[in-house]
């Protein structure tokens, strides 16, 4: 845990947000976090969660806040939103805070890939006002409903499932514009 939070950037290095998440994420993902226990328990699980664990913690949600709140505090900037360790008030706080981009308008080309500056958050829409999983997007490759983006995401497993037992890089498909994003440029 003291190695995912410590600096994942040389002082020296001027960053963009985009850029320092990815590297945070990078960070936490080389240390491989993963449940101890029963579902949604342990050290890890705790951390991303407030200090909370068990059953009803999926830590997706929470894995991404503390992420971005890590990069933002070496970058010594405030955090473009509140964060949480639910996928539905991250949407609501990216709304209210004008980062919210519709995976529709990303698939139908209205919103060029180029604009996540190779990172954002994607939530895993069920309907349009609930969704259920979410991590970091970040290269993308193909376009429309055939774009595929690599992730860093927590609570998943290789299978892909939004409740699972570790941290993982995986790709995506974008099919059917499933997927709704978070800017973070």
């Amino acid at each position: 845990v003291r190695t995912a939070l410590d600096t994942p950037w040389d002082p020296g290095d001027t960053l963009t947000l985009p850029q320092a998440v990815r590297r945070s994420a990078r960070r936490h993902l080389d240390q491989r976090p993963f449940e101890i226990g029963r579902a949604n328990e342990g050290p890890w699980v705790r951390l991303y969660c407030e200090g909370n664990h068990g059953a009803h913690w999926a830590w997706c949600a929470g894995f991404v806040s503390l992420v971005v709140q890590q990069a933002c505090f070496y970058l010594d900037r405030p955090a473009p939103f509140r964060g949480s360790v639910s996928c539905d008030v991250l949407a609501a706080q990216a709304k209210e805070a004008g980062r919210f981009v519709s995976g529709r308008d990303v698939a139908g080309g209205d919103v060029p890939w180029s604009r996540f500056e190779g990172c954002c958050i994607f939530l895993r829409r069920r309907t349009d006002t609930d969704w259920t999983h979410t991590g970091f997007a970040l290269d993308a490759h193909g376009t429309g409903e055939a774009r595929v983006f690599e992730t860093i995401e927590g609570n998943t497993n290789d299978e892909g499932s939004r409740e699972g037992y570790e941290a993982c890089a995986r790709r995506r498909t974008a099919a059917a514009g499933n997927y709704d994003f978070i800017s973070l440029s």
